[in-house]
């Protein structure tokens, strides 16, 4: 099942600039291609995710909702007191920052379940385990992202570090990098010339235990990696030349490892390789910027770029199949004052 967004825009005569009239949200059943309107907001314009089998709506006045398919909508946070709420790529979860300082800004972080609203997990301003600011006004919290397997959450704040929370409550200040798409691992890598490093080691990040240092063999730099897709222990790193001038030239000398890091083994393997290329493909794809998107929120389920572009497709084609089929009651409208734009939020998977 596919979700979108319809936003009208309008102007009273041509040339004035398109203001949005109206906004809704509908879905369609991509075995049937039966549509049906889930909300009507009106003017208003909400941001929206899709989590689980509904959507979560928030406005400018920080009113968030969720709103289940058949349209009704239940209150998680009243006016004035939210701010950003991220949803988990499986949809099941929703952390909201929390405003509770004279300066507006977030100093607490709440996580609650999608399905009951239930808070499972509080993280305040004042917890022994965050340094204390030097000011409250130079003090907030937000949440940067989910860890993939929705078991943990990054946590970046001004006026103090990033924190690693889990749902069993713990927390850990972590300046880690190169953090691994459910939040359990990060990189060090250093020192780093040109793109190049001499050295990588692997730490946990709730925890700072050092899992493994890898060292390039004599003549050779670090260069590149990538990280497997939980519950796997593995992750991919590249060695080149030193001598290599520039990405063109480290790109055809790389030689391309899998470490396990349950094990510590590590294999060569052919970055041309069909086989090898359509399993990473996914998780090359998680790690950009598409990791929070409905791309990410796809994987997380198939774990396989090409069914999502073929979902993908299916739900552009539903909705061309609603264009082709147009509202014989509709009255015809002028281009030059009037658009409309639908944009697909997401999927909803009922099984």
């Amino acid at each position: 099942m596919a979700v979108y967004a319809e936003r009208l825009f309008q102007a009273e005569e041509a040339g004035q600039p398109l203001s949005l009239s109206n906004q809704k949200f509908f879905a369609i059943d991509l075995g049937t291609g039966k549509k049906w309107d889930i909300v009507d907001v009106g003017e208003e314009w909400p941001r929206v995710q899709v989590a689980g089998d509904r959507l979560v709506l928030w406005d400018e006045r920080f009113d968030v909702h969720l709103v289940s398919l058949d349209g009704k909508s239940q209150v998680l946070s009243q006016s004035g007191d939210a701010l950003l709420p991220v949803v988990s790529l499986d949809g099941s979860k929703i952390a909201i920052a929390v405003d509770g300082t004279p300066s507006g800004e977030a100093d607490s972080i709440v996580v609650l379940d999608v399905q009951s609203g239930d808070e499972l997990v509080r993280l305040e301003a004042d917890d022994p385990r965050i340094d204390p600011p030097p000011s409250a006004d130079d003090f907030s919290l937000e949440v940067s992202r989910w860890g993939m397997t929705g078991d943990a959450l990054l946590v970046s704040g001004r006026g103090t570090g990033s924190f690693v929370v889990t749902l069993d409550g713990e927390v850990r200040e972590t300046s880690i990098g190169g953090r691994s798409p459910d939040l359990r691992y990060g990189i060090v890598a250093e020192p780093r010339r040109r793109s190049t490093y001499d050295s990588l080691t692997v730490m946990e990040l709730t925890t700072g235990r050092v899992v493994l240092t890898l060292t390039p063999e004599e003549g050779s730099r670090i260069w590149g990696w990538y990280w497997g897709a939980p519950p796997s222990p593995e992750f991919m790193y590249a060695t080149v030349p030193e001598n290599a001038r520039d990405s063109n030239e480290r790109r055809a000398q790389a030689t391309w490892r899998i470490v396990d890091l349950d094990t510590g083994t590590t294999r060569i393997v052919d970055i041309f390789d069909e086989t090898l290329r359509a399993e990473w493909q996914w998780i090359w794809t998680i790690q950009d910027s598409s990791y929070t998107t409905l791309w990410g929120q796809c994987l997380v389920r198939h774990r396989n770029l090409d069914s999502c572009i073929d979902l993908f497709e299916g739900a552009n084609e539903a909705l061309d199949a609603l264009s082709d089929d147009p509202d014989p009651t509709e009255e015809p409208r002028d281009p030059y004052t009037y658009s409309r734009r639908t944009e697909l939020l997401g999927i909803i998977w009922l099984d």
